[in-house]
């Protein structure tokens, strides 16, 4: 008889275990529902293909949220990203802004400084600087200014310069005198808004007097000579005014006349006496500046 040998090739048992059920599907993300911030952090971390659900969460739930601060690092870091995209991300950017810190100051400043054509870029540009503005951080004051330069962005430059308040003083003085009139114009309407002393916009003038540019000394010398005086700064502004008394027409310039009859001191006195005597023209102005100063020596003259 044949040996009893085994089937080499068995069935295999039944399998009466069924496969387990899926895993129902994630709730849609929700803002009304601050607790799926914590997915919404993996999404950013994740895949770039997954992260606009994230976005859209963002753009529309309230950011005043327990763990806010965990938000603009993320939104910062990816900022290279999404700059390089010529027709822009809207989720993204609307996410970046509604979060947007004083940490954010950087990236802010990045995307104002973002030249790039294209609507989106120039909106997002306009944005940025109006964020900046709202976050009222001197850091952000310099490039609102340096966009009132660009016809694209000056308007909306102009407006934030205001809104930014005294945190762009600094920024706005640098440009009170110049020689560009919106420019001149915005900054001085801004530094009118913060109440800026008089002396720090003295003091910016008699800066301003050592200009390259003609248009910007003379600015400076016209806001001089219409302007109380400050009896603290006298000296510094008459020896700054004497770079002014080289030639014997200086006292041509009414601008000039008026900023010595109002800010004359003795340390003007020897360069008038200088052109008195050698001018043919304006003894009255000459006269009456030293008058004005009434210092001995040139009352004598």
């Amino acid at each position: 008889a044949a040996p009893n040998v085994p089937n080499p090739n068995p069935a295999p048992p039944a399998n009466n275990n069924p496969p387990p059920p899926a895993p129902p599907p994630l709730e849609p993300l929700d803002p009304g529902k601050p607790q799926h911030i914590e997915r919404v952090l993996r999404l950013l971390g994740g895949p770039v293909k997954d992260r606009d659900p994230a976005f859209v969460w963002l753009a529309t739930t309230d950011p005043m949220h327990p763990r806010r601060r965990e938000v603009p690092p993320m939104l910062d870091g990816m900022i290279d990203e999404y700059l390089r995209q010529p027709g822009g991300n809207d989720p993204y950017f609307t996410a970046l802004f509604r979060w947007a810190n004083k940490d954010s100051v950087p990236t802010l400043i990045r995307i104002a400084q973002n030249t790039a054509g294209g609507v989106q870029h120039t909106a997002y540009r306009h944005q940025a600087l109006r964020k900046l503005a709202e976050l009222q951080d001197p850091r952000g004051a310099d490039v609102i200014v340096q966009r009132l330069g660009d016809s694209r962005d000056r308007q909306v430059a102009s407006e934030c310069l205001l809104l930014m308040g005294p945190a762009a003083e600094k920024a706005a003085l640098s440009i009170f005198n110049h020689p560009d009139g919106f420019r001149r114009d915005t900054a001085r309407r801004a530094i009118t808004a913060y109440q800026t002393k008089s002396e720090f916009i003295a003091l910016q003038c008699v800066a301003d007097l050592d200009s390259k540019d003609a248009s910007a000394r003379s600015a400076a010398l016209q806001w001089l000579a219409k302007n109380p005086v400050d009896p603290k700064l006298g000296s510094t502004i008459a020896k700054a005014l004497n770079k002014f008394l080289t030639e014997d027409t200086a006292f041509g310039n009414p601008d000039l006349v008026a900023a010595l009859e109002a800010w004359g001191t003795k340390d003007n006195v020897p360069r008038v006496l200088a052109i008195f005597e050698k001018a043919r023209f304006h003894h009255c102005a000459m006269v009456r500046v030293l008058i004005k100063i009434r210092d001995p020596e040139g009352l004598r003259g």
